[in-house]
């Protein structure tokens, strides 16, 4: 899974997992619908920590972020991704 975001990691990370960053207790309601967050419920045996995570690309300009994001998604192809960029991009192959 590729995905750009603005926070600060381990924030994102509890997202997918559906616990309180603050407190590591699960959420009562799920907030964000998202393909990890599927898998996990899928596959009950997975579990995601820290070192699931890596940051591959940074810019202080979101716009960058996801057009990094859609590089990301179309030279890696991850399974876990919906669609095959969040911007569109036209890519000039030579």
């Amino acid at each position: 899974y590729v995905g750009a975001t603005t926070r600060a990691l381990y924030m994102r990370m509890a997202e997918y997992s559906g616990t309180s960053y603050r407190t590591g207790i699960p959420l009562q309601k799920n907030t964000i619908n998202s393909s990890i967050r599927d898998h996990l419920h899928i596959c009950p045996n997975s579990s995601i920590n820290l070192d699931s995570f890596s940051i591959v690309g940074t810019s202080p300009n979101i716009a960058d972020l996801f057009t990094l994001e859609s590089i990301f998604i179309h030279k890696l192809k991850p399974s876990l991704n919906n669609s095959n960029s969040s911007v569109p991009l036209h890519i000039i192959n030579r």
